[in-house]
């Protein structure tokens, strides 16, 4: 999924603890409402006006025009510990040659079909409601966690800022994050807002779009919340999350460039095929 952070959701659902009850705490929260308010004071400021983290990479526009696609922590900080609780932030960058700014807002903005681009992990979705530059809409999320499945309904709210004619951003936030217990047997329920097993409290997607270069530069910061990994089983499960939510990222990534593309007319000599794809930490 794009900018919802629905491919960490995915990383989240491995870290489990199967089984075992949480509550989100109040403290938990008023961490995330801190950090989500500081991001978001931080775009709005800037509204763009700053180098985007692609300008902080080395050489990172003829890298991604080359097929590379970028991913690390954002800031250096894969995990932030909070009370009873972790944030995860990674940022990835992409290039997709040949696109309007248009086109790609066609497709993050088509949540009706964010199975077909961005399934398994995501087994259904719904657009809710609409206006010119805000949207609501359901995701159903889907993952093997070890030997349970594990099953997340997450609404999320989103907004579209156009800053100047080549360049937007976008923000999305979770405002319901459900649960689905024994899933597909007969005592499956739907579970209070922030009860369950902890894997996904909360949720934010900000992307930076910019037209330049004969295509779409696609930058995707996915943020999410999370209950702690377990003291005992830090030290195996932590090294694992960090290069899974990577591996998440780029594939987030990649899906929205060949469903942009898969839009598309087939390349000419002005709109070249990618050289062969190569992935990267910066």
């Amino acid at each position: 999924m794009p900018m919802y952070s629905g491919k960490a959701i995915a990383m989240l659902l491995t870290c489990s603890t199967a089984g075992v009850a949480a509550q989100l705490a109040p403290a938990t929260l008023s961490a995330w409402e801190d950090y989500v308010q500081a991001a978001e004071s931080r775009l709005r400021s800037d509204q763009g006006a700053q180098a985007p983290w692609i300008d902080q990479v080395p050489g990172g526009r003829e890298r991604l025009r080359g097929g590379e696609i970028i991913a690390a922590p954002t800031d250096g900080k894969p995990l932030r510990s909070v009370p009873h609780g972790l944030i995860h932030d990674w940022t990835g960058l992409i290039f997709i040659p040949g696109a309007s700014i248009s086109d790609v807002l066609s497709v993050l903005r088509d949540y009706d079909r964010y199975a077909e681009y961005y399934g398994p992990s995501i087994r259904s979705a719904q657009l809710l409601d609409r206006s010119r530059d805000a949207d609501s809409f359901r995701i159903r999320y889907i993952r093997k966690a070890f030997v349970v499945t594990v099953v997340l309904d997450i609404e999320y709210e989103a907004r579209y800022y156009r800053i100047d004619e080549d360049r937007w951003y976008s923000m999305a936030r979770s405002t319901s994050v459900r649960q689905i217990q024994d899933y597909g047997q007969p005592g499956e329920r739907t579970l209070a807002a922030d009860h369950g097993s902890g894997y996904v409290w909360r949720a934010l997607g900000i992307s930076r779009l910019e037209q330049s270069d004969g295509g779409v530069y696609l930058e995707e910061e996915s943020v999410a919340l999370s209950r702690k990994i377990p003291a005992e089983l830090r030290w195996m499960v932590q090294p694992f999350v960090e290069r899974l939510s990577k591996d998440l990222v780029i594939s987030s990534l990649r899906r929205t460039r060949l469903a942009v593309l898969g839009r598309k007319a087939p390349p000419t000599e002005s709109q070249p095929m990618l050289r062969p794809e190569r992935t990267c930490l910066r």
